[in-house]
C-alpha cells in the first residue's frame, strides 16, 4: 500500500517484547488482560504511563505487576521528584521566601550543572534508539545526586547565616527539577505541568526544548507556588485478578445468546495467519458454516476434526482475513494455559440448542 501510493517506507519499526502477568503473556485469548479502565481509575493515566516506559525494556519481554507500579512510582516519584520539590519550597516559605535569583554558582555546583548536561545528552540518545527506560533512569540517577546534594549541604542550617550559599543551593535545586520536569513531560504531561507552575516556569511544548536545555546556563529566576504535594504515595491495591468489574446481564440478555452443538468437519490453518483456524461446522438441519478461531497457537487441525463442541450461532458474520467467520467457538483455558474448545458428549445430535 505505501508503495503503490508512493510514500516512503520506514526506515525503522518499534517492535515491543511480550507483556507478561505471572509468567504467562498477556493475551485476550487467555483472559489474562489488564483492564486499563482499572488502572486509569486506581492510578491515573500520568502514573501508569511512567510506569510503563520507566520499567519496561522495549527489546525483551517484560512482566507487568500492580505492586511493581506501586514501588517504581513511590520510589522514582513520591520519595524522589515529589519529595525533592516539596521540601525545597517548603523550606523556602518557612522563611518567606517566594522568588529566587539568578545566583553566581561555585565549583561544587557547576559539576552538578556539567552532569545534567550529560545527562541530558545520554537521554537524547537512549531516547533515539527507543531504549525509554534507560533514558528515564539516567534522570533519576541524576536527581538522586541532587537529593544528596541538598541533604549533605543542609540548606536549613545556612538560611540564617549564609543567605547566597542558600539561595545557590536551592537554585540548583530548581534549575534540576525545571529541566527533568521538561523531559519527562511526554511521559507525564499533567505532573510535568504542575510541576513547572509549581516553580513558574511557562512551558511550551511546541519548541525545541531540547535545545534550549541543552543550553541553559541555568541563569534562571523562579517564583515559587505554595509547595502542593505532586505526587501521593501509593498504597496497596486490590490484586489484577479483581480489577475488572463485574458486568451483569439479566436473563432476556442470556436468551438472545444462540448455542448450538456443532461437529468440525474439516479444519486447516489460515495461510499467513499465526493465529487462525478455519473449520467447516455441521450444525445439522441448520446446515454447514465457515468459522474461524484464534487457536492456531493451541490446537493442531487433526486435533479438531470430527470433534462436537458449542458454537454461537447467532453471532454476526465478520471478515477475518479476508474470509468470513460465521459464529465462534467456545473454548476454555486449562492449567497450562493452553485453548481447547468446549466439548459435549458424542451421542448429542449436532444442532442441538443449549438452554
Amino acid at each position: 500500500f505505501l508503495m503503490a501510493s508512493d510514500i516512503e517506507l520506514p526506515k525503522k519499526l518499534l517492535v515491543h517484547g511480550w507483556i507478561k502477568v505471572g509468567e504467562q503473556k498477556m493475551s485476550k485469548s487467555l483472559g489474562n488482560v489488564v483492564d486499563p479502565n482499572f488502572l486509569y481509575n486506581q492510578f491515573g493515566s500520568d502514573y501508569v504511563r511512567y510506569y510503563l516506559v520507566a520499567q519496561f525494556s522495549i527489546t525483551q519481554d517484560s512482566p507487568f505487576a500492580i505492586e511493581d507500579l506501586e514501588n517504581k512510582v513511590n520510589a522514582d516519584l513520591v520519595n524522589n521528584i515529589g519529595n525533592l520539590l516539596n521540601r525545597t519550597v517548603q523550606l523556602c516559605n518557612r522563611y518567606e521566601i517566594s522568588e529566587i535569583p539568578e545566583v553566581k554558582f561555585s565549583k561544587d555546583a557547576l559539576e552538578l550543572h556539567k552532569q545534567l548536561l550529560e545527562a541530558i545528552n545520554d537521554f537524547e540518545v537512549l531516547m533515539r534508539d527507543c531504549l525509554f527506560h534507560l533514558a528515564i533512569s539516567k534522570l533519576i540517577s541524576y536527581l538522586d545526586k541532587i537529593n544528596a546534594y541538598f541533604h549533605s549541604n543542609e540548606p536549613w542550617k545556612l538560611i540564617k547565616s549564609d543567605k547566597d550559599a542558600f539561595l545557590e543551593i536551592v537554585s540548583v535545586v530548581f534549575n534540576s527539577l525545571k529541566s527533568v520536569a521538561i523531559l519527562l513531560w511526554p511521559v507525564m504531561p499533567q505532573k510535568m505541568e504542575e510541576l513547572l507552575k509549581e516553580l513558574s516556569v511557562k512551558f511550551d511544548s511546541s519548541i525545541d526544548n531540547l535545545s534550549i536545555l541543552k543550553s541553559d546556563k541555568w541563569n534562571n529566576k523562579f517564583i515559587l507556588g505554595k509547595g502542593k504535594i505532586l505526587f501521593e504515595k501509593l498504597e496497596k491495591k486490590e490484586e489484577i485478578s479483581s480489577a475488572p468489574e463485574i458486568s451483569y446481564i439479566n436473563i432476556d440478555d442470556f436468551a438472545k445468546v444462540d448455542l448450538l452443538v456443532g461437529e468440525i468437519k474439516e479444519c486447516e490453518a489460515v495461510p499467513d495467519s499465526d493465529k487462525l483456524l478455519k473449520m467447516q461446522i455441521d450444525f445439522g438441519s441448520h446446515g454447514i458454516r465457515q468459522i474461524l478461531a484464534g487457536v492456531k497457537q493451541h490446537l493442531k487441525p487433526e486435533e479438531l476434526i470430527g470433534k462436537k463442541s458449542v458454537f454461537v450461532f447467532n453471532l454476526k458474520p465478520r471478515k477475518m482475513m479476508g474470509m468470513e467467520s460465521q459464529g465462534m467457538m467456545l473454548t476454555v483455558t486449562d492449567s497450562e494455559g493452553k485453548l481447547k474448545p468446549v466439548s459435549v458428549d458424542l451421542d448429542i445430535p449436532v444442532g442441538t440448542r443449549l438452554k
